[in-house]
């Protein structure tokens, strides 16, 4: 009898045991998914393009870093935080704003005001954007002065560094653009937020980390502005550029613009991708925008050619280093998509393909510019 009460209990307790063990699996706080298993394409159609890296846990964050709470609760749609890392804003050209550095598209160039701009980020549902300075405009960043004095709320700003003249000249003129302490400011104005640094800017023969572009990109990271590099020409081209300066200033947070632009001559360039996913590696400090998915993808809207790209830039270097941005006004022009397309894409189509989470959603549409940039307003946070 002793015995029979004996197995029943443990029997009992079992069963017990495992009633618990399923109800606390069930009880997920994050309601993750199940991670799933991706080799780097899918499927392999060019088996000597594989990649083999050691995948990296990603990072889980209930605060965005630098403490702003990330509220993922009931998030469905675009009913979240989101800042487009990637536009440009122009005038139509004529004085006090005409275009120093030359015409834009013409189809664009009555098409790219900040009022433009605002009204598109209604429709589509996006908080913010950072407004890179656009090639037309060079170096006078007056326009982009007028839409942010215009629109605070929406807008933060980079500049465009101007590499000519000395080491002490260029340093001098990046630090009236973007410390908060300059004489330079007119009252009223903002610092710009970041630089860009385009390496066609710098005369011929001349790298971007000469005296240069070691003194700007210096004092970029005592003043905590991020320096991001638009390698139209491939990441790799500038890679050894962009990584000496990291090396040598790993305070200066830095930003890869458009993917590496990894498409060239009609077809994605792994090679140059490879040195991307090295570079991360090596230099926390750099981020990457998922910008510009028209630039980069040979198959077009919905963009599925960059989906593994997408997973190996989450497993290198994490939701806190990646950023979504749109391109625009370029974006306009792409009949598959226009804004509102662009806007959604991550949400509506590579959610559940990539998979992304709610955390990482949350990060790549808006937490990390917010982590780079500051808050863009007390509304949005």
């Amino acid at each position: 009898m002793i015995r029979f009460i004996s197995r029943t209990a443990l029997l009992s307790l079992l069963a017990l045991l495992f009633i618990i063990r399923n109800m606390a699996t069930s009880t997920n706080v994050l309601r993750r998914r199940p991670r799933q298993s991706f080799s780097f394409l899918q499927p392999v159609t060019a088996p000597h393009l594989m990649l083999t890296r050691r995948r990296r846990p990603r990072p889980i964050f209930s605060v965005m870093p630098g403490g702003i709470p990330i509220d993922t609760e009931g998030s469905s749609g675009m009913d979240r935080f989101v800042i487009d890392s990637a536009v440009h804003v122009w005038s139509n050209g004529t004085e006090p704003h005409e275009w120093a550095g030359g015409e834009p598209p013409k189809e664009l160039q009555g098409s790219a005001s900040g009022e433009d701009l605002v009204a598109l980020l209604g429709e589509a549902g996006v908080s913010g954007a950072l407004l890179v300075q656009p090639i037309n405009h060079k170096f006078d960043h007056s326009y982009m002065r007028k839409v942010l004095r215009q629109f605070p709320s929406y807008f933060k700003g980079m500049a465009l560094a101007d590499p000519s003249g000395s080491s002490d000249e260029a340093r001098q003129r990046l630090n009236d653009l973007i410390d908060p302490a300059s004489d330079a400011l007119a009252p009223g104005d903002f610092p710009l937020v970041g630089v860009r640094f385009n390496p066609k800017l710098w005369p011929p023969d001349v790298k971007m980390n000469d005296d240069v572009g070691q003194a700007m990109y210096e004092r970029c990271g005592q003043l905590n502005a991020p320096v991001g590099f638009l390698c139209m020409a491939s990441f790799a081209t500038y890679a050894d550029q962009i990584n000496d300066l990291a090396q040598n200033h790993p305070s200066t947070p830095c930003i890869i613009d458009h993917f590496g632009f990894v498409m060239q001559d009609g077809q994605l360039d792994m090679g140059s991708f490879r040195q991307l996913l090295d570079a991360l590696e090596r230099s926390p400090q750099m981020h990457v925008k998922v910008s510009a998915f028209f630039r980069n993808s040979v198959e077009g809207y919905p963009y599925s050619d960059l989906l593994p790209l997408m997973r190996e830039l989450l497993s290198v270097a994490g939701c806190h280093r990646l950023m979504w941005g749109s391109d625009f006004p370029f974006v306009t022009l792409q009949d598959d998509c226009q804004y509102a397309g662009a806007s959604r894409v991550l949400v509506d189509e590579w959610a559940e393909r990539v998979p992304l989470y709610e955390e990482e959603l949350d990060m790549v549409l808006g937490g990390t510019a917010t982590k780079l940039f500051g808050p863009w307003a007390d509304r949005y946070v």
